[in-house]
């Protein structure tokens, strides 16, 4: 097994009650459940460019869809206030948003998302994790690879992602961030593992599986094998020699 992670290209976070706000410039990607006098309902966007150069090993290609064993979201939790949570992923269907102009309303300046949060749609299915107990650089996520098997087969290598709250209650006090900003480290990340074969060269189709073609072995049976010697017959004594 082998892996390629990518960094995200595009983060922001929007916000249910400050409608107008956009959180692009905050260097902070979460989920918020704020009760009290600082009511907020953020969700979170981001992209990934599954066939763009990776941070880490290569770009990922059409023939690894069928080896995509696991895909993880990597990112280092900030702030986190209250109990865990469940929080829902979805896919996001507006890869045209612009991430530092995106509202709860608008999905770029003067242009309205259909659904007022951000567009979603599957499939894939939507999935969903358990929010981060504790801060600190840490996989999030462990179960996106039906997300990039789809991002890689029908969306062009991008990847977009929204996370939200499970239950987006206004009374109850719990809310995480990760750090996103382009120039943070450690970035948010995605790290995708894969079954990487590489085909034999043509000239040579075992290769891969460590054969030699042309190489003598040690087990074969030799190309020609001789006929085994016929015993002699034994020859009669001429004729008249016992005379």
């Amino acid at each position: 097994m082998t892996y390629s992670i990518f960094n995200a290209t595009k983060t922001c976070a929007i916000d249910g009650v400050g409608t107008g706000d956009n959180y692009q410039n905050a260097g902070d990607v979460g989920v918020y459940m704020v009760s009290g006098n600082k009511a907020l309902l953020r969700r979170a966007l981001a992209t990934f460019d599954l066939f763009a150069a990776a941070a880490e090993g290569r770009p990922l290609r059409a023939g690894d869809i069928p080896n995509i064993t696991l895909a993880e979201l990597i990112g280092d939790a900030a702030g986190i206030a209250g109990p865990t949570f469940q929080v829902d992923t979805e896919r996001l269907t507006r890869a045209d948003y612009v991430n530092s102009e995106a509202t709860w309303t608008n999905y770029k300046t003067g242009s309205a998302w259909t659904a007022a949060g951000g567009d979603v749609a599957t499939p894939p299915a939507d999935v969903s994790f358990t929010s981060p107990g504790t801060p600190g650089d840490q996989t999030l996520q462990n179960n996106l690879a039906g997300h990039v098997t789809d991002a890689i087969a029908n969306r062009g290598g991008l990847l977009l992602l929204l996370w939200r709250a499970h239950d987006e209650n206004p009374g109850v006090t719990a809310f995480y961030t990760t750090h996103a900003a382009p120039g943070y480290s450690p970035h948010l990340r995605l790290r995708v593992t894969y079954l990487d074969l590489i085909p034999a060269p043509i000239d040579e189709p075992g290769a891969a599986h460590g054969i030699v073609y042309g190489a003598a072995s040690p087990h074969a049976a030799p190309a020609n094998p001789a006929a085994p010697a016929r015993p002699g017959r034994p020859q009669r004594p001429a004729r008249g020699a016992h005379r």
